[in-house]
């Protein structure tokens, strides 16, 4: 039940448990801060919040003081307003302000709070001599004079990436920021996006800019599946840093170090800057007339000799929904193959997969900050800390400062695996065993939600009776995890009251990765974790992309949507949406398939946007060497790229494409989330836009395609894509969308099956 307080002379409604900073923030009324962050504790380190209480003898720091049902606070008296400019003026003269040189200058809490409170003539100290003291990372310098010891910086390092890798040591104006774990810190930035003032600033940028010299450009990264919400600071062409919004997109400001400090690559000289035709077998610089027409040429001749489903297209998980779209319809028009597939066709498709075939819909179940709702995380298979940088930031909130109990299993050590409550560690490959056996004593156990499971799901019986060669004897002895450890982590998840279960695309063999999902699928299930808050599944995408480009189609079986190619329905519908008479009705090769077969001879054709097959780890050489011999054995390679890959190097045509910087379009991120994707800058030279390109090479193979823009893209996408029915870009300018978000009015769906499973039972 809401109390009351007096807030500036009005009553004010509050939630018991509220700190008064809230109380005044949700009702607009302002009150400056500097050390307050508000995804850690309080700190009231700057005291600049401080507010007056009716009946008190001293002023108390709004960010760390409870509000109680009666208060009578006022945020303004002339007592608050003088006790605020004598701590600032103390902040200041404590410090060096270099204001015109600092590269804060123009977005700096302290320098804003100076001019909000008319503050002049402080004494400031000395410039500091010698050389920058030492720092966590070589990506941000540290300037102790600048800074005021308003420990968000410690805080963020503690609180949210739960690193501790920096710390404060001294104190007053001995006090510094040491590095005392540099060699945990990932160089994610955290502490960079937390410092109010210009204590702490970027290395790779100095000196490039003023903020209100460049532009900045909203978009979403595009190095992982997490989709981080970021802004581009362009100026004359150039990217010359990186910068986020505390509290925005389901990164809330947060990036990794390659999110962060990984944009260089976009002005790289290596950059290609002109199209590639091979002749005698050299690679020239050429015209894009004479490289698009000699690629419509020996497509069609491909076509005409050896049927269309000797040439395939391979894209890569970097590219955007509204590429992979028209690159599917590309080869399923002008081609006339099915053979479409990406990396994420052997990886993230695989889980999708599964979650589609058992409860409907191929996607994530909630939102990844249903995490901190969650009282047991179980991860299987994914190094999320590293892998997953910005998403692990949920998970470790979860464990460090919700007291979730955390459960992973896993053959090698990880991050994880030294906070977890509980760790198995079976042999490699056995994890599916691992869970059926976790599954066999909640069973036997009758740990089960069986008022759920009777309600909701089918099989039940089938799945109890297939589970009876998993005894936990049978799986201690094939997992060689003890029957103790196999006990503890089934009564562990199937004990709480919501469960979660976060798993990645590290176990190597197709089966055995479909068994593992199968059995993770099914042991949410049991529990009835399907359609709560903090309960779900949640599969990780390696690639910037993945789920989109199977939300869009790039697969061999699947038109967008995951709209089945036999579908009668939905072939109709494409046929008069694309203006064709017919479309391939086999379904395609996958991408191992494709190399494959180009390695027995049978497809003489591939057209790369990308990807590349050759880049592959040194434990996989065999991989490389195989991948080597296929793209050997093709008539004709097309790549598409931003750089002369390895792949690139064998090909008969190379296309120079763009990065995510310079093009306009959407990401799908593993939460299903769309978001924008915006154009910064223009290409180097003579490289193009990836979509111009595919419907410049569509005009000259006779099946043309003519979108003046991206939106046009993704109005055609909602209209023959159900579950993206209701999305539009005006409609994602105010954020991203969850599909499925069937009608313009829907406001998208970040959690699935809230409902139940509707048309059929899971």
């Amino acid at each position: 039940m809401d109390s009351t307080l007096l807030l500036n002379g009005r009553e004010t409604q509050f939630t018991p448990g509220q700190t008064i900073l809230e109380v005044a923030r949700q009702n607009r009324v302002h009150i400056p801060t500097l050390c307050y962050l508000e995804r850690t504790s309080p700190l009231a380190a700057c005291r600049i919040c401080v507010v007056e209480l009716q009946g008190s003898d001293i002023l108390v720091p709004a960010c760390a003081t409870a509000a109680n049902e009666g208060m009578d606070i006022r945020t303004d008296s002339k007592r608050v307003l003088a006790a605020r400019k004598e701590i600032l003026k103390m902040l200041i003269g404590r410090g060096h302000h270099d204001c015109p040189v600092c590269d804060k200058a123009g977005e700096c809490g302290l320098q804003d709070l100076v001019h909000e409170y008319g503050i002049e003539d402080v004494p400031m100290t000395a410039p500091p001599q010698g050389p920058p003291p030492e720092y966590a990372t070589s990506y941000i310098r540290y300037w102790p004079e600048r800074c005021i010891l308003c420990y968000r910086c410690v805080a963020a390092c503690r609180d949210v990436k739960h690193i501790r890798a920096i710390d404060i040591e001294g104190t007053g104006n001995q006090g510094r920021v040491v590095p005392v774990n540099p060699d945990i810190c990932e160089s994610c930035g955290e502490c960079l996006l937390a410092c109010p003032t210009g204590a702490l600033t970027e290395n790779l940028s100095r000196y490039k800019t003023r903020t209100w010299l460049c532009e900045r450009v909203p978009t979403t990264c595009t190095f992982c599946g997490c989709g981080c919400r970021m802004e581009l600071n362009v100026q004359k062409n150039r990217v010359v840093g990186i910068t986020s919004l505390e509290g925005v997109g389901s990164n809330l400001g947060s990036l990794c170090v390659r999110g962060r400090f990984g944009y260089e690559f976009i002005s790289d000289p290596d950059r290609l800057v002109r199209p590639l035709v091979r002749k005698n077998g050299v690679l020239h610089e050429t015209t894009w007339e004479e490289a698009l027409r000699v690629t419509a040429e020996q497509f069609l001749k491909i076509k005409e000799d050896f049927g269309p489903d000797s040439i395939g297209g391979l894209i890569s998980s970097g590219s955007t929904n509204e590429e992979a779209y028209l690159f599917q319809r590309f080869l399923r028009t002008c081609v006339g193959t099915n053979n479409v597939d990406s990396p994420a066709g052997s990886t993230h498709w695989t889980a999708l997969k599964e979650l589609r075939n058992s409860l409907g819909l191929a996607g994530m179940t909630n939102p990844i900050f249903d995490l901190l709702k969650s009282r047991t995380i179980l991860v299987v298979g994914s190094d999320t800390t590293r892998e997953h940088p910005v998403f692990a930031n949920f998970l470790l909130e979860a464990v460090c400062r919700q007291e979730a109990r955390l459960l992973v299993i896993d053959p090698e050590p990880t991050r994880l695996t030294e906070m977890a409550d509980l760790w198995l560690r079976p042999g490699q490959g056995t994890e599916p065993d691992l869970v059926n056996g976790l599954l066999f004593h909640l069973f036997q156990q009758n740990l089960q939600d069986q008022e759920f499971i009777s309600s909701q799901t089918s099989g039940h019986e089938e799945l109890k009776s297939s589970l009876a060669r998993f005894s936990l004897e049978a799986v201690a002895s094939r997992t060689k995890v003890p029957e103790d450890g196999l006990r503890k982590a089934a009564e562990l998840y199937a004990g709480a009251d919501t469960g979660a279960i976060v798993f990645g695309s590290e176990l190597k063999g197709i089966q055995k990765k479909q068994a593992l999902v199968r059995g993770l699928i099914n042991l949410a299930l049991a529990c009835g974790n399907i359609g709560v808050e903090g309960g779900g599944l949640y599969p990780l995408s390696s690639g910037g992309n993945e789920q989109g480009l199977c939300d869009l189609g790039a697969l061999p079986g699947f038109f967008p949507g995951y709209q089945d190619i036999s579908q009668k329905e939905a072939r109709r519908k494409l046929m008069h949406t694309w203006d064709v008479q017919r479309l391939p009705e086999s379904p395609g090769l996958t991408r191992p398939e494709m190399l494959a077969q180009a390695s027995a001879g049978k497809l003489r054709s591939l057209y790369i946007i990308g990807d590349n097959p050759l880049d592959v780890e040194q434990e996989q050489e065999h991989d490389r060497r195989e991948a080597e011999e296929s793209l050997r054995k093709l008539s004709f390679l097309v790549v598409q790229d931003i750089f002369l890959t390895e792949t690139a190097l064998k090909a008969d045509v190379v296309l120079p494409g763009t990065c995510f910087g310079e093009k306009e379009g959407s990401l799908t991120n593993s939460e299903r989330l769309v978001q924008r994707v915006r154009k910064g800058l223009n290409p180097p030279g003579e490289a193009r836009g990836d979509q111009g390109i595919i419907m410049d090479l569509a005009r000259r193979m006779r099946v043309p395609m003519d979108f003046k823009t991206s939106a046009a893209v993704m109005e055609e996408i909602a209209g023959v894509t159900p579950l993206l029915a209701g999305i539009r870009y005006r409609r994602l300018e105010k954020g991203g969308l969850a599909w499925p978000c069937p009608t313009l009015q829907h406001p998208g769906t970040p959690r699935l099956y809230t409902e139940g499973f509707k048309e059929r039972r899971a």
